[in-house]
């Protein structure tokens, strides 16, 4: 069980033909999930354009077209596509895995869609389609009874709608329930400057 980046750089060579012999093998159903589980490592201390082409390979091949797996190889190039700011081709395949994830009526997936859509539309700075995309993920989060996404999606609507001080609430409690990851606290370190507070 790797619990660290640092594990996982360890194991990257091993990572990486596990998930090169998935594609010479045609196993879409367990490199999907194999690429999307190093999305992250692949955005903050690996390559992007590794992972990105590795996801591509995945989605050339053939096989289910109705696969969660696939979802998750269309999630992977989408969110490191964007990475690169590469906005068409990200949007493309998040759509792409959007449309997909709700014939599968599968949650997580479309959250995670919807959020990177959302990124999207704020980086291009359409402001009225990223509500309209984080509203929908908030009641999908709200369905699902997960506080943390609700109180992680409810705190970006927050910040565009320029509530700092909700925002800042929101995204605390994100933090203080355990996200594993460190967007709330970028967001928080963002109201930050916002603010001016520096030592924030």
């Amino acid at each position: 069980h790797i619990t660290s980046w640092g594990e996982v750089e360890a194991e990257r060579a091993n990572l990486r033909e596990a998930v090169e012999w998935c594609i010479k093998s045609g196993d879409l159903e367990t490199g999907g999930w194999l690429v999307q589980k190093q999305f992250q490592f692949w955005h903050r201390c690996g390559s992007p354009t590794e992972g990105r082409a590795l996801a591509e390979q995945m989605l050339a091949l053939q096989g289910r077209t109705d696969s969660a797996a696939r979802v998750a190889a269309y999630c992977t190039a989408g969110f490191l596509a964007f990475a690169q700011a590469d906005l068409g081709p990200a949007r493309n395949y998040l759509e792409s895995g959007l449309e997909l994830a709700r014939v599968l009526d599968e949650w997580m997936q479309i959250h995670f869609c919807l959020d990177t859509l959302a990124r999207i539309s704020m980086a291009e700075g359409d402001l009225p389609a990223a509500r309209r995309l984080l509203d929908e993920e908030l009641a999908i989060d709200r369905d699902a009874d997960d506080p943390m996404a609700t109180s992680f999606t409810g705190g970006l609507l927050s910040y565009l709608s320029g509530d700092y001080a909700t925002a800042r609430s929101q995204w605390e409690e994100v933090a203080r329930l355990g996200y594993p990851d460190s967007p709330p606290l970028q967001g928080l370190g963002h109201l930050a400057l916002l603010e001016g507070d520096l030592a924030g």
